[in-house]
């Protein structure tokens, strides 16, 4: 029972982006009865990403050029940050071996840098403009979406892929304005993107990841800005005003019945549920949408504060029953956040440990 992932990752946590203002964030347990807190630390300016790693948070703000890290408490809080280039509009980033790498949007350029010392560990020069990045197989994928900012016009996309000391081992210019990656299988990832007003741009592409190469090319409903794996033939695919399922073996697309939610930017998997982030215009409160694969109905929603822009998942934090980590006696086993039994654990983060007498306590290692 101990291992499968949803066992250990329990509560979604929310950032949300206010322009050139602070951001706040949104926890809520993953399960009924899907208790929510809004309004938690703001900070930063115009949030646009949040991640989770090792038991912190990381935010991506990129209002002020800065990565923010948190303890991931049941009330979270400012511990550090990561200061970049105030100018360089940083958008995203994924964590790998204690290495955060962050896309600076208005710097055509990706930095790495290392967690510990809060050290840039290199810098490399793109194509325009670039957003998505991840990592994968041993090595970072990055996309410049190659949008032209002094013309506000959007441009042929360029797929990178890094090795983790920095070198650029491989490159696709393919599609306009690409948005987003999401690996399938060992070799294969979907591609997604488009001009937000011209139909004929606007597609979802099948590619190899060794070398990069385009597979299959297919039309989407509108610009797909967001892709997440939920099964072997399922993909979460979102829009601005659209919510779906993309089937690669049919390459079809079907909308969630979501009724009259707009502003879908990010969601999460978890047990038989989706958690999609519609924040609407961006003026008054969005929301969190439980949708139950099951029933293939909303189960939930939540109203959150204005702008839910990305969304993570989160095991919980220590209470009265959990405990630090501080030797291994009297252990059977010990497990990862995502189910995986461990030999030895790292130096911090969250693990389930296994006693003799065969209750599981969480427990925190710093």
């Amino acid at each position: 029972m101990f291992l499968s992932l949803p066992i250990f990752a329990q509560r979604v946590v929310v950032v949300h982006s206010v322009w050139s203002s602070p951001g706040s964030i949104s926890i809520m347990n993953a399960s009924p009865p899907f208790t929510l807190r809004n309004g938690i630390e703001p900070h930063g300016s115009t949030l646009n990403k949040v991640l989770y790693s090792s038991g912190y948070l990381y935010t991506v703000s990129s209002g002020n050029g800065k990565i923010y890290i948190l303890q991931d408490d049941n009330h979270p809080f400012l511990v550090d940050s990561i200061t970049l280039n105030p100018s360089s509009n940083p958008y995203s980033a994924v964590i790998n071996n204690n290495k955060i790498l962050i896309s600076l949007w208005a710097s055509d350029s990706v930095v790495l840098y290392d967690l510990t010392t809060k050290g840039m560990v290199w810098g490399l020069r793109v194509w325009r403009s670039p957003q998505y990045v991840g990592f994968n197989g041993g090595y970072f994928y990055a996309i410049s979406t190659g949008y032209r900012r002094d013309s506000f016009r959007t441009d042929t996309s360029t797929l990178y892929k890094i090795d983790t000391l920095g070198n650029i081992v491989d490159s696709l210019k393919f599609g306009i304005n690409l948005l987003s990656m999401e690996f399938y299988g060992t070799d294969t990832a979907f591609v997604s993107g488009g001009d937000w007003f011209d139909a004929t741009t606007q597609r979802i592409y099948l590619i190899s990841t060794n070398p990069l190469t385009v597979l299959d090319s297919i039309p989407t409903p509108q610009n797909i800005g967001f892709l997440k794996y939920v099964n072997t033939d399922t993909l979460l695919a979102l829009g601005y005003s659209f919510a779906g399922y993309f089937i690669p073996s049919s390459r079809a697309f079907i909308p969630l019945p979501l009724g009259s939610y707009y502003g879908f930017s990010e969601g999460e998997v978890y047990n038989e549920r989706i958690f999609i982030l519609a924040a609407g215009d961006y003026t008054s409160n969005g929301n969190i949408i439980v949708f139950n694969r099951n029933t293939n109905s909303i189960e939930h929603t939540a109203t959150v504060d204005v702008g839910p822009i990305s969304i993570t998942l989160s095991p919980n934090t220590l209470s009265s029953k959990e405990y630090v980590y501080k030797s291994p006696e009297n252990i059977k086993a010990v497990y990862d956040i995502t189910g995986r039994r461990v030999v030895k654990p790292a130096s911090v983060g969250v693990y389930f440990v296994v006693g003799d007498n065969g209750r599981v306590k969480k427990v925190i290692k710093r």
